[in-house]
């Protein structure tokens, strides 16, 4: 796991919280090593996931909060259905479920079953600690006047504050796990930048490893899968674009998901094309159509027709959950 912090305790952005998903995440992980000292080693890695002998996974980001009593709880990327696949444990003492708090949360502990009821949702949307992402809040771009050394208002810029955050990478290849290490955590340069505005100091981050999620999960028996089994629910820890193969694999109707629109570039007939993208937004609930092993989706453009290298895989990112 990877902890994105700063010196402050809070990262300043210039895109909200929500933009910075599994796939930018992957993007600029992807984006460093190109640039690294490692580049001539790329086209490796990248012929070893088209070949499906190695995978890179990145979870969305989520939150950590460390309570005196029950210790380290993570706070993980929900959405509305997730609540609907599991919504018979949130039922109150009259039998109802509260979907007007439900709509208002986007992370929750899934990892501590014992929160399943109302009354912890409740807790959730009136807790003050538990607001993890803040913001927005406006910066004012001023113009200083050399003739008269006053300052004038030039346009205002819209930020955001988020607290520091968590992801996960998952891989099994040596090699890229080597170079991901000595990139990421340079300690000479270990200071990254994501979002816009890098310029005057937003997006600033640094990434620090950090283990006790993981360590957590396998206590709980909720590993990391590649191998999925028939009819059985998976938390969908990454935004997944739904490709014809993505599509054909998932029981749309026992499942419960958000979608989500991005936009992006795709190759068609060595042609880059504008191209809107649909994902399974993470936080929902995944069920399979069959046993099956799942395999590497990639977005891929090359140089040599489009003056730059861009690389993107990405794989279901999926927990085990109970029924």
């Amino acid at each position: 796991m990877i902890s994105g912090t700063n010196d402050s305790g809070l990262i300043n952005l210039a895109i909200p919280f929500s933009q910075l998903d599994s796939l930018r995440l992957s993007a600029y992980l992807l984006f460093r090593l190109f640039k690294s000292e490692y580049s001539d080693r790329m086209n490796e890695v990248i012929e070893r996931i088209e070949k499906n002998k190695t995978y890179l996974m990145v979870s969305s980001p989520f939150f950590l909060v460390n309570d005196d009593k029950s210790g380290p709880q993570y706070y993980l990327p929900v959405n509305f259905g997730f609540f609907s696949y599991y919504q018979e444990k949130f039922r109150d003492e009259n039998g109802e479920i509260p979907n007007k708090e439900i709509k208002k949360i986007r992370y929750f502990p899934i990892l501590q079953e014992k929160f399943y009821n109302s009354g912890f949702i409740r807790e959730l949307v009136t807790n003050e600690k538990l607001r993890f992402e803040y913001g927005p809040f406006f910066r004012v771009k001023n113009l200083i006047n050399r003739n008269n050394f006053k300052s004038e208002r030039v346009y205002t810029i819209e930020n955001y504050y988020v607290n520091p955050f968590r992801f996960i990478i998952e891989t099994n290849d040596v090699v890229l796990e080597e170079m991901l290490k000595k990139v990421m955590f340079n300690q000479n340069d270990s200071t990254h930048f994501l979002g816009k505005r890098i310029s005057i100091g937003f997006g600033k981050v640094k990434f620090r490893h950090d283990y006790r999620l993981l360590m957590e999960m396998r206590k709980l028996g909720k590993n990391i899968v590649r191998k999925v089994e028939k009819d059985v629910p998976y938390y969908l820890f990454n935004r997944l674009p739904i490709t014809g193969k993505i599509a054909n694999i998932i029981d749309a109707e026992k499942s419960s998901y958000e979608l989500v629109k991005i936009s992006g570039y795709f190759v068609e007939d060595k042609t880059l094309i504008g191209r809107n993208m649909i994902c399974f937004r993470e936080g929902s609930i995944l069920v399979f159509k069959e046993d099956i092993e799942l395999e590497n989706g990639i977005y891929k453009l090359r140089k040599i027709e489009h003056h730059k290298d861009y690389f993107l895989p990405y794989t279901p990112f999926l927990i085990k959950m109970g029924v």
